[in-house]
């Protein structure tokens, strides 16, 4: 629709030349024409890329953070272990030790320093069982009464059963043969008896399948581990070293 000509805005000639008359834009018209500005953009852009990048970064630590203390709790777990392990084999050197001296006709002395290296082991042990275990069985599973209660049970009713079977023979040493050769015999009941070897050995054996089933691979640490997976690889250890069972007591029976 025309406007009259006399409605119409027509350019000034000015000293500076045509004065141009600019149509009126309304609010929506302005606001768009400012969002479009390149400089906004620009500006918007950087505020936007902070925000994004701080989020970002936030993120990141947080996720560092946490992949932190996981590698802390599995080298706490794998220091466990070989601390135990460390522990036990001083014990097995100890004890196998004590045992060779006592089956050897031994003077007192040598028999009085043997005893003394064996129980200074010996509580080193049992010491290390309870602290490093406990580590070990909080990081392993939820269900680790389920997975390591009952073998932890047997592997220490075994040592303390030597270690009963080898005050008995220190208090009263008696003539005991093997193929005629002296050795400290285990009485496990009226029917069944080991020789002390035979039996550290087992608890030697148990004690492998543990630290071998149990310390977590370090490549392995941020894999999420469920009840099933360190049951696999409890029965995988057994397997490979030919226990029927978890150290039950019949592998502490076998002689």
């Amino acid at each position: 629709m025309f406007r009259p000509l006399r409605e119409r805005k027509f350019p000034q000639l000015t000293r500076k030349g045509f004065l141009v008359h600019k149509p009126e834009r309304n609010v929506i018209e302005a606001v768009s024409a400012t969002l479009r500005h390149p400089l906004l953009l620009i500006v918007a852009g950087f505020i936007l890329t902070g925000m994004v990048g701080t989020a970002l970064q936030y993120q990141h630590q947080e996720n560092e953070k946490s992949k932190d203390a996981v590698a802390k709790s599995m080298d706490d777990v794998r220091k466990s272990i070989d601390d135990f392990a460390g522990s036990f084999s001083e014990y097995d050197l100890r004890t196998n030790r004590l045992l060779w001296v006592m089956s050897h006709k031994p003077t007192q002395p040598s028999l009085d320093k043997a005893v003394e290296q064996y129980d200074a082991s010996f509580s080193r042990w049992l010491m290390s069982r309870e602290i490093d275990t406990t580590i070990v069985d909080h990081a392993v599973s939820e269900r680790r009464d389920t997975i390591t209660g009952g073998y932890w049970s047997n592997i220490e009713a075994a040592s303390k059963r030597l270690d009963a079977c080898i005050e008995e023979n220190l208090a009263s040493p008696g003539p005991a043969y093997i193929n005629f050769q002296p050795a400290v015999i285990c009485h496990l009941s009226k029917e069944k008896s080991v020789s002390a070897p035979i039996l550290l050995g087992n608890i030697a054996r148990c004690v492998r399948v543990y630290v071998m089933a149990v310390r977590p691979n370090p490549r392995n640490d941020f894999e999420s581990f469920s009840y099933s997976f360190w049951q696999s690889k409890m029965i995988a250890a057994m397997d490979a070293y030919e226990l029927p069972e978890i150290c039950n007591d019949s592998a502490f029976e076998k002689n």
